[in-house]
């Protein structure tokens, strides 16, 4: 196992767009299957909420009781569960379970939306979005951001045997991102690549493609890529990260109401040390990034 890897995740299985509750402690709230009463029965799936609960709340949630959240599925190590249904953990959604539990919620309700789609601007579905998103002055014109809480840099994902180095991968391989990601825009207008990058609209679709030997090389963000190469039985390596470190935030609708609030759950949870808590269980206990080559 490569020394990045520390140990490998469970796999999360490719999911259909759906919306889906993972209720709190009600044991009354309808599901569409007994996989989903049953991860409603542990409340916020096998995330640990604290107890504590902020002086702000969400007024008008976009489904009542429960902090509609939008990213995009299989997510693995942000949202894990075999179905968009199961989804039961994760450094995501524990991210936002304790949110929603602080601001009095009971429970969190994913929506399963393409990357492009949570940044636009166009989709107003949600209370918030989460899956590492970069800040950026271009998305901000059209959507709004909670206050930033990690930074993330760009990893290289390509086949186990490829033998790519800086210098041939931006001047000879076909690269593939997600539409709408910063590295989209990167790889196609400055970042010294020779080739126009492959755009999905899903970290599925991107994996396929690699597997299926369409595109050389996913470039996405490290600690995805990380878990991804730590579920593919040794098939898929993350050689090295860009130096293009960059801060991510939650996004919300452009005017939202739930920033304040959000931004004011994050800012205690950085404080008492939830969130600190929070990555090192979920993001850093299994991954390293650190031990990674980085190129420029």
């Amino acid at each position: 196992m490569n020394a990045h890897l520390k140990k490998p995740f469970v796999a999360l299985i490719a999911a259909s767009a759906v919306s889906i509750t993972l209720a709190g402690c009600s044991s009354d709230q309808s599901t569409n299957s007994s996989s989903a009463s049953s991860a409603a029965s542990k409340g916020f799936g096998d995330c640990e909420v604290t107890d504590k609960k902020s002086t702000q709340t969400l007024d008008s949630p976009k489904k009542k009781g429960v902090l509609t959240v939008g990213t995009v599925l299989p997510a693995t190590g942000a949202y894990n569960g075999d179905t968009p249904d199961t989804v039961v953990s994760g450094y995501n959604y524990c991210m936002v379970a304790e949110i929603a539990s602080r601001l009095g919620l009971s429970g969190v309700s994913i929506q399963n939306l393409s990357f492009d789609a949570l940044v636009a601007g166009v989709d107003d579905s949600f209370d918030l979005a989460s899956l590492d998103i970069s800040i950026t002055e271009a998305r901000e014109k059209v959507v709004d951001f909670s206050d930033p809480y990690l930074d993330v840099q760009t990893g290289v994902l390509v086949p186990a045997d490829s033998d790519w180095t800086e210098s041939s991968l931006k001047s000879d391989a076909k690269v593939g991102v997600l539409t709408g990601s910063k590295q989209s825009t990167w790889v196609n207008d400055g970042g010294g690549f020779k080739k126009t990058a492959s755009q999905f609209p899903s970290i599925v679709d991107l994996m396929a493609s690699l597997k299926a030997g369409q595109i050389d090389a996913v470039l996405i963000d490290t600690p995805i890529e990380l878990t991804e190469a730590a579920n593919s039985k040794g098939t898929l390596d993350v050689i090295a990260q860009f130096d293009d470190g960059s801060p991510v935030g939650m996004v919300m609708p452009k005017g939202s109401k739930a920033k304040d609030p959000v931004n004011a759950v994050l800012a205690d949870m950085k404080s008492d040390g939830t969130l600190d808590a929070i990555q090192d269980k979920w993001l850093w206990s299994e991954i390293d990034p650190t031990s990674l080559p980085t190129w420029k």
